[in-house]
């Protein structure tokens, strides 16, 4: 019986492999190939078990819902970046931001702009 064209192909493709590579280098391909297999079975059986644990998709909504907090909308979060801010302009020019409000801390450090510059120790000249 005649061998077929794809038993010739693979025999060609192995002789070619061991000319290029060496007979000492294909146990090592042989082992890296294994471990290769090895971790990408064990991350699939992790990703199994993994979606498995979580369930259906609508016990993964409720119990997400659950641990996130309260939004909060943009105009609330950008005012208190800009207080942040505000009152870190206020303390570098050596204004006194506790217990004061927000537009009193403004009024404060807009007197002391138009009084001149700043000097480096943080009070006003």
């Amino acid at each position: 019986m005649a061998p077929s064209p794809l038993e010739l192909v693979t025999i060609a493709i192995i002789v070619i492999v061991i000319f290029v590579v060496g007979p000492k280098k294909i146990p090592e391909l042989a082992r890296a190939m294994g471990g290769a297999k090895k971790e990408f079975e064990t991350a699939r059986s992790e990703l199994k078990n993994a979606a498995s644990a979580l369930g259906s998709p609508s016990s993964m909504l409720s119990s997400s819902a659950q641990n996130l907090p309260p939004p909060v909308s943009e105009p609330a979060a950008q005012s208190n970046a800009g207080d942040d801010l505000l009152f870190e302009t206020a303390q570098k020019m050596g204004i006194r931001t506790q217990g004061k409000t927000r537009e009193q801390v403004r009024e404060e450090i807009i007197k002391v702009a138009q009084k001149g510059p700043v000097n480096s120790g943080g009070t006003p000249s």
